[in-house]
């Protein structure tokens, strides 16, 4: 029997969430996507718990996609600041 604390049921919920809206909007699910999905979501929210939830989110996912993009030799992903200067930079 898995025992899962409440955090994770949280960002799990959160990630599914995300999902769902990429999904909406017909928008392919990549990791980019679902990290600028939670982004936008943590941008807007409003309810400081909630808020808490999707940084925890953003977080878990970005350091899983480190993790195996480490794992299979890739580039890791870049932080929002980057990412803002690569698509400013033309």
């Amino acid at each position: 029997v898995m025992h899962r604390s409440e955090k994770e049921i949280q960002t799990d919920i959160i990630v599914g969430e995300a999902v769902m809206a990429l999904l909406n909007e017909g928008v392919a699910i990549t990791q980019y996507a679902l990290l600028q999905q939670l982004r936008t979501m943590a941008r807007e929210e409003q309810d400081s718990v909630r808020k808490n939830a999707l940084t925890l989110a953003l977080t878990e996912v970005r350091d899983s996609i480190s993790a195996l993009n480490h794992a299979s030799g890739e580039h890791p992903l870049p932080t929002m600041r980057e990412a803002t200067n690569r698509n400013t930079k033309h």
